[in-house]
C-alpha cells in the first residue's frame, strides 16, 4: 500500500516538471504540494505517512533556498512530533525552523520562537524558555500579541528559576500593556502575580501596593471571591510587618466577601488564627480555628491544615489529649487522600507530642517518617534536577547541532552556486568567442560601408564651404551699411551740442547778477555784526579763563583717579587670574555628568556656580556594586566655600575607603568629628564661621536599595505615586557654632522600576524671582516641576529644571550656587 502511495506521489512530481535538475520555482511547488498532502494524512490520522511526505517536502523547500518555505515546512513537521509527543525530533525541527527564520520574514521568526517556548513549557525546561523568551523579546517589530506571549512565558520561566526580580520587570510590562488595552481581568491576574512576588521577596510596601489595585479592581467589577483573596493577602503582608490592627481590619474584610461556602473562607480564618497565635490571644486562634473545621468538611486539604492548627492550639492551652485525636484526625486525612502538603507536619506534631511523653519507641517511629520523608523528597528533587539538567544539555547539544548541519548546507549551496555560475562564465565566453568570429567575417563589408560614408561627409564639407563664403560676403556689405549709418549719426550730434552751449552761457549771465546782489546784502549785515562782535568777545575771554583753570583742577584729579584704577586693575586681574587658577584646581574633584551616567540607568548633575570658584561640591564615590552620590553646599560662596569643598571631599573619601559598608547616618557622622578636628586644629572655633549642608545616598545594585542620610539638606524622590520630600535631620556637618556632636539618622527604600531621586543644595529653590527681593522658587513649586515631568527621561527633566530657573530668575542676578544631581537606577525591561 505505502509502495503504492510513493508511486503516485513521485508520478506527479514527475508529471510537474520536477527532476534532480528542476528550477526553485518548481521546488517552491513540490514542497507546497507536498506539505498539503501531509496536512491531509495527519488529519486523517495517518501519522506515519504524514512524517515521510512532511520529511520530503522539507528537502524540496532546502531545494528551492526559500527561507520562509524551509521555516514553515520544519514547524509544520514540529508540530506532528509534539502531538505524538516525541520530544527529541520536534525539538530538533523547531530549532532548525529558529535558525533559518533569522534570514526569513519577522512573523516567522517569531512563530518559531514561540513554538519553541511551547515545547520547553510543556516539559518544565524553565532555564531554555528564558533564554529563547529573551531572544524573541529581541525581535524587531513585534506585534502586541507576540510580545504578550513572549513576556509571559519569560515571568513564569524566571518566577521557576527564582530571578524574582527579572520576573517583575517582564510582569510590570504585561501589567502596562493590560492597562492600555484596558483588559481588566488579565491585570487582576498580573496584580496577583506581582504582589505574591513581592511579598516573597519580603518588599511589603510593594507587595501592598499591588494588592491594594487588585482590591479595586475587583471591587469595581464586584468580584467577591476576587476582593477576598486580595484583602486575604493584604491582611498577610501587614502581619508581616507587624501592623496588626491593619491586618484585621483586611481579614475582616475578606471574610465578609467571601461566601460561606467557598473553600477559600477556611484558608482566609486559618491565617487569622496563624496571626492570634502571634499576638498570644489563644482564645480567638481556637474560635478561627473551629470556624474553619466546620466549613471545611467538603475540603479534605483545608480541614487537614485546620485540624493540625486546632492541635498546636490545644497544647498550647494544655488539653494534651485533645490536641492528639485532632492531629490522628488530620493524618487519617492526609494519608487515606494523599495530601503531601502536610504530612511532615503531621509527623514533627506526633514526634514532639511522644518526646514530651517520653515514649521513646513511637519517638523514634516518627523521627523515622520524617527522615524517610526528606529522603524521599531529595531523591524526587534530585530526580527531577537530573532529568532538567539532561533535556536542557540535549536542547543545548540540538541547537549546535542544527547550526553545525546549517552551515554546512549553506557551505553546499554556495559550491554548487559557484559551479552554476562556472558553467554560465564558459557559456558566455564561448557566445563572446562566436562573436567576434562573425564581426572579423563581415570586416570587409563594413570597410565598404566606411568609404561611402566618408564620401558623403567630403560632400558634405565641399557645401559647407561654400555656403561659409556666402555669409563672408554678406557680412562685407552689412559692415560698409553700418558705417555710413555712423557717420550721419556724428553729424546729427555736433549740431545738438552747439545748441547746449549757446543755452549754458545765457544761464551763466543770469547766476552773475543774481551773486552781485547777495554780496551787496552780507556787506551790510557784516556791519551791524561788527558791534556784537566786541562785546561777546570780551565775555568768552572770561569764561575761558575759568573754563581753563575748572579743566586743569580736574585733569589733576582724572589722572590720580586714573592712577588708582590702573592699580586696582592690576590688583583685580591678580586675584581673577589665581581664582581661574583655582577653579582648574576644583574642577579636578568635580565629576563629569559622562562619568557620572555611565555609573547609573540614567540621571544628570545641574551644576551653575554663583562665582568663579563653587561652594557647591557633586560627590560620586564607586565601591563594588556600591555607589555613594552626594550634593555637598558649603556654608557661603566665593572662595572660602570653595576652600570647605576640598576639605570635604578628601575628608569624605578617606572616611569611605575605609568603612563603605557603613549607614549614610555613620558616614555624616563620622564626617563631622573629622572636619571639626581638622579646622579646630590650628585655632579657636570662635574665630572664623564653617560648615557644610549634605545630602547622600547610597545605592545598593543587588539589592536594589537605596539608603538616604542629611544634613539640613533632603532626598526628592519621584515616581508614579508622586513626590516624596525626605528632609533629613536639621543640623549642618562641621558647624563650629553648634557645641553637641550629633549622630545623623539613615533611611531606607526599595528602588522600584521608573523611580527617579534627586540630592541638591539650597541654591535652586532660593532662587529670587524676576523684579523681587524676597520671593524664593521653594521646594513646594520644584515638586509640582517634577510631579509635571515624572514620566519623561532624566535629560528632559533636566532641561525642564533650567527653563524653569531661567524663567523664574529672568533679569535676576543668581543669588547662590546651585547643584541638582538626578539618579535613576532601574528601567523598564524592553524599553
Amino acid at each position: 500500500m505505502h509502495k503504492i502511495l510513493y508511486i503516485a506521489i513521485f508520478l506527479c512530481i514527475a508529471n510537474s516538471g520536477f527532476s534532480q535538475g528542476k528550477s526553485n520555482t518548481s521546488n517552491k511547488e513540490a514542497a507546497e504540494l507536498m506539505m498539503k498532502i501531509s496536512q491531509e494524512k495527519w488529519q486523517k490520522n495517518d501519522k506515519w505517512n504524514s512524517i515521510l511526505i512532511a520529511k520530503e517536502a522539507i528537502t524540496e523547500a532546502d531545494a528551492s533556498a526559500d527561507a520562509n518555505l524551509m521555516v514553515r515546512t520544519n514547524l509544520h513537521l514540529f508540530r506532528i512530533y509534539k502531538s505524538e509527543s516525541r520530544f527529541q525530533e520536534a525539538l530538533e525541527n523547531a530549532l532548525t525552523a529558529y535558525e533559518i527564520s533569522k534570514e526569513a520574514d519577522g512573523d516567522l521568526q517569531t512563530a518559531s520562537v514561540i513554538s519553541l517556548l511551547t515545547l520547553f513549557e510543556k516539559d518544565n525546561l524553565f532555564e531554555s524558555e528564558r533564554k529563547y523568551a529573551k531572544q524573541g523579546l529581541e525581535i524587531k517589530n513585534l506585534n502586541t500579541e507576540s510580545k504578550k506571549i513572549l513576556l509571559r512565558s519569560l515571568a513564569k520561566s524566571c518566577t521557576q528559576l527564582g530571578k524574582t526580580s527579572e520576573a517583575i520587570l517582564a510582569l510590570q510590562s504585561l501589567l502596562g500593556m493590560a492597562k492600555e488595552d484596558e483588559d481588566v481581568l488579565e491585570q487582576l491576574q498580573i496584580l496577583q502575580q506581582l504582589g505574591t512576588l513581592s511579598k516573597e521577596k519580603k518588599d511589603y510596601v510593594s507587595a501592598i501596593d499591588y494588592f491594594r489595585q487588585q482590591l479595586t479592581t475587583a471591587g469595581f467589577l464586584k468580584l467577591e471571591l476576587q476582593q477576598a483573596a486580595s484583602a486575604n493577602n493584604l491582611a498577610l503582608c501587614y502581619s508581616e510587618t507587624k501592623d496588626y490592627k491593619t491586618a484585621d481590619y483586611y481579614f475582616q474584610m475578606a471574610v465578609s466577601n467571601c461566601p460561606s461556602t467557598a473553600p477559600q473562607l477556611a484558608e482566609v480564618l486559618i491565617n487569622r488564627a496563624f496571626m492570634a497565635i502571634q499576638l498570644s490571644n489563644t482564645k480567638d486562634a481556637l474560635s478561627y480555628a473551629d470556624e474553619a473545621i466546620n466549613i471545611s468538611s467538603n475540603d479534605y486539604s483545608a480541614y487537614a491544615k485546620a485540624l493540625l492548627v486546632k492541635a498546636n492550639l490545644s497544647i498550647k492551652i494544655g488539653e494534651n489529649r485533645e490536641a492528639f485525636d485532632y492531629c490522628m484526625q488530620a493524618l487519617d486525612i492526609i494519608e487515606s487522600r494523599d495530601i503531601y502538603a502536610y504530612k511532615r507536619d503531621a509527623y514533627e506534631f506526633l514526634h514532639s507530642y511522644y518526646s514530651s511523653a517520653n515514649d521513646r519507641e513511637k519517638t523514634k517511629l516518627y523521627i523515622d517518617k520524617i527522615e524517610q520523608l526528606r529522603r524521599n523528597e531529595a531523591a524526587k528533587q534530585k530526580q527531577l534536577a537530573d532529568k532538567l539538567a539532561n533535556k536542557t544539555l540535549m536542547v543545548e547539544q540540538t541547537s549546535k547541532t542544527v547550526v553545525t548541519v546549517l552551515a554546512s548546507k549553506r557551505e553546499a549551496n554556495l559550491e554548487y552556486e559557484k559551479r552554476m555560475l562556472d558553467n554560465q562564465n564558459k557559456e558566455q565566453a564561448m557566445s563572446l568567442m562566436q562573436t567576434e568570429k562573425a564581426l572579423a567575417m563581415s570586416e570587409f563589408e563594413r570597410g565598404k560601408v566606411e568609404k561611402a560614408k566618408a564620401q558623403r561627409e567630403l560632400a558634405l564639407a565641399q557645401a559647407s564651404l561654400f555656403a561659409e563664403q556666402q555669409n563672408k560676403e554678406i557680412m562685407e556689405l552689412e559692415n560698409a551699411r553700418t558705417s555710413q549709418m555712423l557717420e550721419v549719426t556724428k553729424a546729427e550730434l555736433a549740431t545738438q551740442t552747439e545748441r547746449i552751449k549757446l543755452k549754458d552761457e545765457q544761464q551763466r549771465n543770469e547766476l552773475l547778477q543774481v551773486d552781485a546782489l547777495a554780496k551787496d546784502a552780507m556787506l551790510s549785515t557784516a556791519k551791524t555784526k561788527q558791534a556784537y562782535g566786541y562785546i561777546i568777545g570780551i565775555l568768552s575771554l572770561i569764561g575761558a579763563l575759568s573754563a581753563y583753570l575748572v579743566l586743569r583742577r580736574v585733569r589733576k584729579k582724572n589722572k590720580l583717579i586714573k592712577e588708582q584704577n590702573q592699580e586696582l586693575e592690576f590688583k583685580n586681574n591678580d586675584i581673577t587670574a589665581s581664582l581661574v587658577s583655582a577653579s582648574h584646581f576644583q574642577s579636578a574633584i568635580v565629576p563629569s555628568e559622562k562619568e557620572f551616567r555611565s555609573l547609573v540607568a540614567d540621571g544628570f548633575i545641574y551644576y551653575k556656580p554663583l562665582d568663579i570658584v563653587s561652594g557647591d561640591l557633586p560627590f560620586i564615590y564607586k565601591s563594588g556594586n556600591t555607589l555613594w552620590v552626594a550634593a555637598i553646599d558649603c556654608i557661603g560662596h566665593g572662595v572660602p566655600a570653595a576652600m570647605l569643598t576640598f576639605t570635604a571631599y578628601y575628608s569624605l573619601t578617606e572616611i569611605l575607603k575605609e568603612n563603605d559598608n557603613a549607614m549614610p547616618g555613620q558616614i555624616l557622622s563620622s564626617l563631622n568629628r573629622d572636619i571639626k578636628k581638622k579646622l579646630t586644629a590650628k585655632g579657636n572655633a570662635s574665630d572664623f564661621n564653617a560648615g557644610l549642608d549634605i545630602s547622600i545616598v547610597k545605592i545598593d545594585f543587588d539589592k536594589h536599595i537605596i539608603q538616604f542620610s542629611g544634613a539640613q539638606s533632603p532626598l526628592v524622590v519621584l515616581n508614579k505615586s508622586g513626590v516624596q520630600v525626605l528632609k533629613g535631620d536639621r543640623y549642618s556637618v562641621a558647624d563650629l557654632s553648634f557645641d553637641q556632636t550629633p549622630e545623623f539618622k539613615s533611611y531606607e527604600q526599595n528602588m522600584e522600576v521608573g523611580d527617579k531621586y534627586f540630592v541638591l543644595s539650597d541654591g535652586y529653590i532660593h532662587q529670587m524671582q524676576e523684579g523681587t527681593t524676597s520671593k524664593l522658587f521653594s521646594i513646594k513649586r520644584f515638586k509640582q516641576l517634577l510631579s509635571e515631568n515624572w514620566s519623561k527621561s532624566m535629560s528632559e527633566i533636566k532641561t525642564a529644571i533650567d527653563e524653569a530657573h531661567l524663567a523664574w530668575k529672568g533679569t535676576n542676578h543668581q543669588t547662590d550656587d546651585i547643584l541638582i544631581i538626578g539618579i535613576e537606577t532601574l528601567k523598564n525591561y524592553g524599553k
